[in-house]
């Protein structure tokens, strides 16, 4: 689920059993009615059963970011901008694992890029969406994880245009990544990871922004070593990891 945060309406994303798509609706609550009645939409080089759909709506706008992983290890993205879907483009044939949300997506909250981050071997990789061109740019190198990726978070700062990263890898262990720690420029700082994470069957981690402060928080839960079946956690602020 995600609001068109302009007008409120209200979509809904899901898999209703044709591969390589997935069904949206969007409700109007003026309305008291599907605005938008269930349809399909297939996604880019998506062949497989869909596992997971991620849906993330831009602070301001009626635009929502859909991400999709197939059983195949695809990952797929597309772009609603209140009317219809644009720029519908496969991410990756490779993703780390097609059974675990390895994938997020989020946007530049000043900028209106959208940012789609997913796990392939034991790195990451990332794609841009450019708000002034509509249109994805070519995959860099994100943040070295050291292992295949099996869990993803990002979260928008709301007042700037960095994005905070939590990610756990198969090993398992557990990295935090900043992007645009520096502002005007286009790069992820990553902490010190954690090496002796709990587990890697579910998602063990979240994070989010103090929304004055500029504070951005990761935790995870680490049931190994002198603080046993307790939350780990981290902060960033101007810089520094504490």
């Amino acid at each position: 689920l995600a609001p068109e945060n302009l007008s409120g309406r209200m979509m809904a994303a899901y898999y209703n059993g044709t591969a390589g798509a997935v069904t949206y609706a969007v409700w109007s609550a003026t309305a008291s009615s599907w605005s938008v009645p269930p349809a399909s939409l297939p996604l880019n080089a998506l062949t497989g059963v869909i596992n997971i759909v991620r849906l993330k709506p831009m602070p301001g706008t009626n635009r929502i970011l859909l991400m999709a992983l197939d059983a195949n290890s695809d990952v797929s993205a597309a772009v609603w901008d209140g009317t219809s879907w644009i720029s519908n483009q496969n991410l990756t044939a490779a993703a780390s694992i097609a059974t675990k949300e390895c994938f997020d997506g989020d946007w530049e909250t000043q900028t209106g890029n959208a940012m789609a981050l997913w796990g392939t071997g034991t790195g990451t990789s990332y794609r841009i969406w450019r708000s002034t061109a509509a249109a994805w740019e070519t995959v860099r190198t994100g943040p070295n994880i050291g292992a295949a990726g099996a869990w993803l978070r990002l979260a928008a700062d709301p007042s700037t245009n960095r994005i905070g990263m939590t990610a756990i890898t198969a090993t398992p262990s557990w990295n935090v990544a900043i992007w645009r720690a520096t502002l005007g420029t286009e790069a992820w700082t990553m902490s010190t990871a954690d090496t002796s994470m709990s587990s890697n069957a579910g998602r063990i981690t979240d994070a989010a922004w103090e929304s004055q402060s500029g504070k951005f928080m990761a935790v995870a839960v680490d049931d190994l070593g002198a603080n046993d079946y307790q939350f780990d956690y981290i902060t960033w602020l101007n810089g520094a990891w504490s």
